[in-house]
């Protein structure tokens, strides 16, 4: 299949292989890839084909979207520099109205922090869980910080909530 029809659901991991090397998938995701050559870009959409088909072994609802959303969500990601299945991930959308199903790109907290510290202004992202046996405060004002002292021994509790560090390039940090 070398041609431009990409809407069409692909239906199992075969047509999804398929899909991802028809002409029309590769013009929206090649420009968005690393590399200087066209054999360093070959390279990289190969290894995604099959990143993006263990993504439909792992989430079989994937084969119900539409081509064209598989496409682009691939390509947003790609656009990001975030890795599929790891930083950011590709998840299926039911349109009850319309009976179809698109694929959308999510980036996780990984994702998000990576994009963060590549930005430059923040130098680290420490993402912290806080359980119900924790000591736990939060300070508001002009002078607001957290206090936290995980239980490192014994029993933590049910998991209550989370915040991150973000340790900004200009020796600041801050909190949310």
């Amino acid at each position: 299949m070398n041609g431009t029809a990409v809407e069409a659901a692909p239906n199992s991991g075969k047509n999804v292989r398929a899909l991802l090397s028809a002409d029309a998938a590769k013009a929206r995701i090649f420009p968005m890839l690393p590399g200087r050559t066209p054999e360093d870009k070959q390279a990289e959409y190969d290894r995604l084909v099959t990143i993006i088909d263990r993504a439909t072994r792992k989430e079989p609802k994937l084969l119900t979207c539409t081509g064209t959303s598989i496409i682009d969500a691939a390509a947003t990601i790609v656009g990001w520099n975030l890795e599929i299945g790891d930083t950011a991930h590709l998840v299926p959308f039911a349109d009850k109205a319309t009976g179809t199903t698109t694929c959308v790109p999510m980036m996780d907290y990984k994702g998000m922090a990576q994009i963060l510290v590549t930005s430059g202004v923040v130098r680290a992202v420490e993402p912290w869980c806080v359980y119900e046996n924790d000591d736990f405060e939060v300070r508001g004002g002009t002078n607001a910080g957290i206090m936290h002292t995980p239980v490192w021994k014994g029993v933590r509790g049910k998991l209550i909530g989370a915040y991150v560090i973000f340790r900004l390039k200009n020796q600041y940090t801050t909190f949310k």
